[in-house]
C-alpha cells in the first residue's frame, strides 16, 4: 500500500481558515477530486465537517476522538491514524490518502510515500498551515496553471517521492 498525502497550501504554509479552503480553484478541486477518486481516504473529523459530505468515489475514514461520533455506511470512523492504518480495507488499497486537516498531515507525514501539492500563488491569512522539509522530497511531475475567470491565482500542482 502507498501511503500519500494530498495537500494544496499558499505560498505562506497556509491549508485552511475558520475550517473552511481561503480561495476558490475550480481547476484545482477537479484535479483533488479525479486523484483521490476510487481509494481511501483519511481525514480528520474537523476536515470532515468542513468537506459537508463524503468525499465520493471513495471510502471515507474520519478519525476523531470523539468516543460517539457517526459517519454514514460504508465509511468508519476510528480513533487514531494508527487504527486507520491497520484497517483491512486500507491495509489492502493500492493507495491511500491523507486529506488532512493539519493535525493528521503532521502525525502522518513520517508515513507517507508520496507528496501531492499544491502551492497556490498567494499568501493569505489563515490558522491551519502545512509545513514539510522539502530536503526529504524529489519533484517527480508538475503542471502550472494561470489565474483565469473561474480560478483567481495561478498554481503549481506537483507530485514528490520521498528521497530513499
Amino acid at each position: 500500500m502507498i501511503l500519500s498525502s494530498i495537500v494544496a497550501m499558499s505560498k505562506n504554509g497556509v491549508i485552511g481558515k475558520d475550517n473552511h479552503l481561503p480561495w476558490r480553484l475550480p481547476a484545482e478541486s477537479a484535479y483533488f477530486r479525479g486523484t483521490v477518486k476510487g481509494h481511501p481516504v483519511i481525514t480528520g473529523r474537523r476536515n470532515w465537517d468542513s468537506m459537508g459530505r463524503p468525499m465520493p468515489g471513495c471510502l471515507n475514514i474520519v478519525v476523531t476522538t470523539q468516543p460517539d461520533f457517526k459517519v454514514p455506511a460504508p465509511h468508519i470512523v476510528v480513533h487514531s491514524v494508527e487504527e486507520a492504518l491497520e484497517l483491512p480495507e486500507v491495509k489492502e488499497a493500492d493507495e491511500v490518502f491523507i486529506l488532512g486537516g493539519q493535525t493528521i498531515y503532521e502525525q502522518t507525514m513520517d508515513k507517507i510515500d508520496l507528496l501531492y501539492l499544491t502551492i497556490v500563488d498567494a499568501e493569505v491569512e489563515g490558522d491551519t498551515f502545512f509545513k514539510y522539509n522539502p530536503d526529504e522530497w524529489r519533484k517527480i511531475w508538475s503542471e502550472k496553471h494561470e489565474a483565469d475567470e473561474e480560478n483567481k491565482y495561478a498554481f503549481e500542482l506537483m507530485k514528490f517521492e520521498r528521497k530513499k
